[in-house]
């Protein structure tokens, strides 16, 4: 059982006796456990690609700021459809602090994106380059 559904079971017993309320709000420090499950999924390069592409597309779907720093590793990655996602993911995501890392593989001579990754990859690094409204 997770932290989580403890808390939710305990916490109806703690405040129907009119005991201490609990915050049954979680904060977690790092990816939620379904986050982590997907980002499992996408960086094993043994399961099926359509699983793979699936979860990154979940995984943006999510906007948990907690998976950037993974999803960001899967950029320039292997030049594909994962890659491709990974970058949608991010801009979904929209936390700016993955600005300089995209910027740095943006402007690595040494890294030739294909087509609609470079298109996106520069869609997101545009979109974020303008001041905050």
């Amino acid at each position: 059982m997770n932290l989580s559904a403890c808390a939710l079971l305990l916490a109806p017993l703690l405040v129907s006796d009119g005991g201490p309320r609990v915050d049954t709000r979680m904060v977690w420090p790092g990816p939620t456990p379904e986050a982590e499950w997907l980002l499992r999924i996408a960086e094993d390069k043994g399961r099926p690609y359509k699983d793979r592409v699936k979860a990154v597309e979940q995984l943006g779907q999510r906007r948990e700021k907690a998976t950037v720093p993974r999803l960001l590793r899967m950029v320039p990655g292997d030049y594909d459809v994962v890659t491709l996602r990974a970058v949608i993911a991010l801009r979904q995501i929209g936390d700016r602090r993955a600005l300089p890392a995209l910027q740095k593989v943006n402007n690595d001579p040494s890294v030739e994106l294909p087509g609609k990754i470079r298109t996106h990859l520069q869609g997101t690094i545009d979109e974020w380059s303008k001041p905050a409204r």
